[in-house]
């Protein structure tokens, strides 16, 4: 993730999609990063912790539209520990590696 003001987010973790029906898709996931304020938000270390849960529709071609929610903190690694919440909106479709 990235803004405007110079900030960057890298991260990398894991997700579980739970399928409520043919139809809805409830995704938890948790990541672990690297953070870059830029001008932006200091929050306090360089390496941040992402929780987030999605609720998502599953058309039938496999595409999908998503809100999420979630928090970045650096679980009390640094000095200060502001952490942030997020939300977002998800567009997928089916690429090289399918469903």
């Amino acid at each position: 993730m990235a803004n405007s003001a110079g900030t960057v987010y890298a991260f990398a973790g894991l997700l579980l999609d739970i399928y409520w029906g043919e139809h809805f898709v409830l995704t938890p996931s948790s990541a672990g990063g690297f953070y870059s304020a830029g001008q932006g938000k200091d929050l306090g270390f360089p390496i941040e912790f992402r929780s987030q849960v999605e609720f998502s529709y599953l058309f039938l071609n496999g595409s999908r539209i998503g809100i999420g929610m979630n928090h970045i903190s650096n679980a009390k690694l640094g000095r200060i520990n502001p952490g942030i919440e997020g939300l977002s909106i998800t567009i997928s479709t089916p690429g090289v590696f399918g469903r």
